[in-house]
Formats: structure tokens, C-alpha cells, sequence
């Protein structure tokens, strides 16, 4: 047997980068879901408020944890210090790896080989003002980083995020991969559902809206299509919205959509459940009515896919990118505007559609697939 690939990355927590998160957490499954003989060595860097607990409890056979807190790093540079001045020696923290994913420009990668970034998508282009100044000077860095490199690799998650590359950023010369994730389902146990639904006060037939509570993520359309379905005399129905309430773009804006709700007289219709275990999420949507994606921008929508995966009917924003990534048990209404929405949920509340089941292995194998080749593990 050849080498085993060594693949370097870095875990951040949920409070920080949810989704990043997530998405790591489930390559690591996928890792382990490969032949013994093709699962790469993983290098986790994590800090003290990453998840590495869900990590460990994948059971994967190669990997090594190295802790980056900031306070680790501090007393490691002294110490670095102390035995330059004492014993007049250097030692360096390289990371010796085949790859690293999602890559940082930091010294402890610099002697990897094959760096391979990635672009979750392109929503300061569109929605600058959801951006600080910082954010944007990085992303000008970041693209600067890999002009100056060619050699560095970019992944995508989508055509439509390669389309908006070029659109912006012209014919980059470095690699370019498109890696569209799937999610994995843990196995449910519907009958934990009716206990569920008691703990969050659910008591009536429901759409759910799985989004945190930024900016771009459209609650308010939801809101007023809401509204429109009252003035029509459709009140037998709640929405349940899932996901963090706060937002480091706009600390006002879980408020805002509160104050508009109560400005329409329409709490009722609402339940908001804060940040919930994946499980609990999961049964909430394969129970509800439709799983409604308001969202202004996705790179790849996590919510779309458990919905391909639950073989949900979902109503979506009528982005390129979700029109992309789902073809069938579905309908988009404009993302802005409330009454489209408000029809597509009105048809639903009349005759709920038949979804088409899907088999959805087949998109589980083709990402391992793509997975296997980013990183030559076949």
C-alpha cells in the first residue's frame, strides 16, 4: 500500500462559522466512509471552542488533533524564544502535508505542497453593504494571494459561484474545482417527533425556515407573505424559523423582524426555536409542510440539501444557485416578493404536493467521488 495522503485543516466552532463548520465536520465522515486504503491522515488545528468532541466521535482512525488556541500559540513562541537565547537553536511549527483544505496563508502551512482554497461564494459582490471594510480589504487580499500564486487551487461549490468568479474576477489562472457537497443524515427516529414538537410549543401544521438570522437570509419576506395569507383568510398554518438569533453584521436585525411581526399582528403564526440539535432540526423538517430557503445568496444551500436528502418539497428564492441545485420537488417565487411566496405556500396549504422520491446515495457517491480526486486519493 502506497502513502497514506496527508491533508491539514483547521476547525473553527459553531459560534463563529457554523456553516464552515458543519461542512467540515462532514468531510471527515466522508473521509471515513472510504475504503481503508484511500483514507488520507488528517491534521486538525483547533481552539478551544471548536466542536472537537463531534469530531472524535466519528471514530476516524487517522487523525491528529493539534490545539491553536491563541494562548497556546503565546506560550509556544516564548518558548521557541527561550531556546533560541539559551541554546542558540530554532524550532520551527511547520505542518508537513500533501494538502491543506480550506487553506490559510500562515507559516505553520507554508511548506505544504499543494494549498487548496475555498470561495463559499461571491455575496460581497452583490450585498456590500452586509460587509465591513475589513471584510471587503480581505477578499481583495485574498484574490491578490492567489494571482501572486497560480500554483494555489480555488474550490467552488457551484457553476453558479464559477460564473460569478469570472463575472468579477476575470480568467483566474489557478485551478478551479467544483466541489458540490451533499449532506449526510444521521438515522432518525420519527417516533421521537411528537416529543419535539411538544418541547417547541408546535401544535399545528407548519412550514420551517432553516436559516440563521443574518441579513441576506430574507426572513422578512417570509414575514410579509405570512401577513398576505392572513388578509386572505389562511390562518391554520405556523412558520417555524431555526437558527441563531444573533448576527455580528447587524445586531438589529432580529429585532427589526420582531418589531414588523408585531406590527402585523401575526406573532401567532410564529416560532422561533433558536440554534437546535441537527436531529431535532431533521425531524422538524421531514414533519413539516415544505421547507421554505427565502435566502437573498447561498454559495450551496446546507437546507437544500436535507431537503433533497429528507426528499422534502421545498419553496425557494429563485437564485441561479438554488435553481441549480434542485431541479425537482420544488417551486421559486422572486426573492423579494411576499406575494409570490405567499401563493407558492397557499398552494401547498390547499393540495400539499406529491414529492417524487429521490434516491439520494447516488449524489452521496458522486461528491466522494469528487472528493477522491481533489485530493488523489483513488
Amino acid at each position: 500500500m502506497g502513502k497514506r495522503k496527508r491533508i491539514a485543516t483547521l476547525l473553527s466552532s459553531y459560534s463563529s462559522a457554523t456553516g464552515v463548520t458543519i461542512y467540515l465536520i462532514n468531510l471527515i465522515k466522508h473521509f471515513n466512509a472510504f475504503e481503508d486504503a484511500s483514507k488520507p491522515e488528517l491534521i486538525v488545528f483547533y481552539s478551544n471552542d471548536s466542536p472537537i468532541d463531534d469530531v472524535k466521535k466519528i471514530g476516524y482512525p487517522y487523525i491528529e488533533y493539534i490545539n491553536s488556541d491563541k494562548r497556546q500559540f503565546i506560550l509556544w513562541r516564548i518558548f521557541k524564544r527561550l531556546i533560541r537565547v539559551v541554546f542558540k537553536k530554532e524550532i520551527n511549527n511547520y505542518v508537513k502535508a500533501d494538502f491543506v483544505y480550506p487553506a490559510l496563508e500562515t507559516e505553520k502551512f507554508s511548506l505544504i505542497k499543494t494549498k487548496i482554497f475555498w470561495k463559499e461564494d461571491f455575496q460581497e459582490c452583490y450585498l456590500p453593504e452586509n460587509f465591513t471594510k475589513e471584510d471587503i480589504s480581505y477578499t481583495e487580499s485574498f484574490f491578490k494571494l492567489l494571482a501572486d500564486n497560480p500554483d494555489y487551487h480555488l474550490v467552488l461549490s457551484s457553476e453558479s459561484s464559477r460564473n460569478d468568479l469570472f463575472k468579477f474576477y476575470g480568467n483566474i489562472k489557478n485551478p478551479i474545482h467544483i466541489l458540490r457537497f451533499v449532506s449526510l443524515i444521521p438515522e432518525l427516529q420519527p417516533e421521537k417527533t411528537p416529543a419535539v414538537l411538544k418541547q417547541y410549543n408546535i401544535d399545528a401544521r407548519y412550514f420551517i425556515v432553516c436559516n440563521q438570522f443574518w441579513p441576506h437570509k430574507n426572513h422578512i419576506t417570509v414575514i410579509e407573505a405570512v401577513a398576505i395569507l392572513r388578509q386572505q383568510g389562511y390562518e391554520d398554518f405556523k412558520v417555524v424559523f431555526t437558527g441563531k438569533t444573533s448576527s455580528h453584521r447587524n445586531k438589529e436585525y432580529f429585532p427589526s423582524l420582531q418589531k414588523r411581526i408585531d406590527e402585523l399582528g401575526i406573532s401567532k403564526q410564529f416560532i422561533v426555536t433558536g440554534f437546535l440539535q441537527r436531529e431535532d432540526q431533521l425531524l422538524m423538517m421531514q414533519n413539516s409542510l415544505a421547507v421554505v430557503q427565502p435566502s437573498l445568496f447561498e454559495g450551496w444551500s446546507t437546507v437544500i440539501e436535507d431537503a433533497k436528502a429528507l426528499n422534502k418539497y421545498v419553496i425557494a428564492a429563485d437564485l441561479d444557485v438554488n435553481i441549480e441545485q434542485m431541479t425537482e420537488n420544488v417551486s421559486f417565487f422572486g426573492r423579494l416578493n411576499a406575494d409570490e411566496l405567499a401563493l407558492q405556500m397557499k398552494k401547498v396549504l390547499i393540495d400539499p404536493p406529491v414529492v417524487k422520491e429521490k434516491d439520494y446515495k447516488q449524489n452521496i457517491q458522486k461528491f466522494r467521488n469528487d472528493l477522491a480526486d481533489l485530493f488523489q486519493l483513488s
